[in-house]
């Protein structure tokens, strides 16, 4: 999260001087955006954690009817956690926004903007982070560090320096501060993709361990 911060606020301070707004407004928005983004992702972060002795206990117990229920339930009550949170965002930007003291028109309208487009993929984010939480529950912390690391480092990061480059050609409407509040959606959602291979990769050795066609260290 450091090396990410440096690398936005360097980001903002570089295009937000481009932009209508300002360095110091663009550094001011992004400011409440990851306030927000950070209390919507913690209660997800708790219900990964919650399920993760249910995990490992049942793994361990070779109970794997009860892993593949428990990891299904931490992913639908995570989804549905984001869901709530991502419609409360999206139905009441502007008084977020204004709890936090903004009141500039501009800068509200930028902030709003950011914030509904940073939390795009938030329905679905909790899926991510439960699933790889669930492999270091289960004794496989490589693969958990391997998806931790492709949300916030491996995915974000070269995507924060390239959007801001590439998008405006694409899409002449946003300019290069735009683009970077999209790196956050498109990073989350390749990390999903990952995750998802992740998992069923995981579900169909869990049906091999079931019927004991392989063994695996408890």
């Amino acid at each position: 999260m450091a090396v990410v911060n440096f690398v936005i606020n360097h980001l903002l301070v570089q295009y937000g001087a481009l932009s209508p707004i300002g360095a110091d407004d663009a550094l001011a928005s992004i400011g409440v955006v990851q306030r927000v983004a950070m209390f919507t992702v913690l209660p997800l972060v708790g219900v990964a954690v919650a399920i993760q002795p249910l995990l490992g206990f049942n793994y361990g117990a070779k109970l794997i009817d009860r892993v593949r229920k428990t990891l299904w339930y931490g992913i639908a009550g995570a989804t549905v956690l984001g869901t709530v949170m991502w419609l409360v965002v999206h139905l009441f930007p502007e008084f977020i926004v204004g709890a936090f003291g903004i009141t500039h028109d501009g800068l509200v309208d930028f902030t709003v903007f950011a914030l509904k487009v940073q939390l795009l993929m938030l329905p679905f984010v909790g899926f991510q982070i439960v699933g790889s939480n669930y492999f270091q529950a289960t004794g496989q912390p490589a693969k958990s560090i391997v998806l931790s690391l492709t949300r916030q480092i491996l995915f974000l990061v070269p995507l924060l320096f390239a959007l801001p480059e590439v998008l405006p050609h694409i899409l002449p409407q946003f300019t290069g501060l735009d683009a970077l509040y999209f790196a956050t959606p498109m990073a989350d959602f390749l990390s999903i993709f990952v995750t998802v291979i992740f998992i069923i990769v995981e579900m169909k050795r869990l049906r091999k361990l079931e019927r004991g066609e392989i063994t695996a260290k408890f």
